[in-house]
């Protein structure tokens, strides 16, 4: 199967219980997950900073949620 999956976040509350979809992946042979969020800069401008800002943390709780799911793997 794949080694190295990228899982697309729109950091809503959906997007946070989607990643529990992914623990069957571990065990198709998936060892490496890369969350991503994307913006695009043309849509926002300036905003971009303040986007930001309230992104991260949002992001971090949802990479939070997947490195528990690995140590309850473990």
């Amino acid at each position: 199967m794949f080694s190295k999956i990228i899982v697309g976040s729109s950091l809503s509350e959906v997007s946070s219980k989607t990643l529990c979809c992914l623990k069957g992946l571990r065990q198709a042979g998936a060892k490496e997950v890369i969350l991503a969020h994307a913006m695009n800069i043309r849509d926002v401008g300036t905003l971009y900073s303040q986007l930001r800002k309230l992104a991260e943390p949002l992001l971090e709780e949802q990479k939070q949620i997947l490195e528990q799911m690995v140590l309850m793997a473990n």
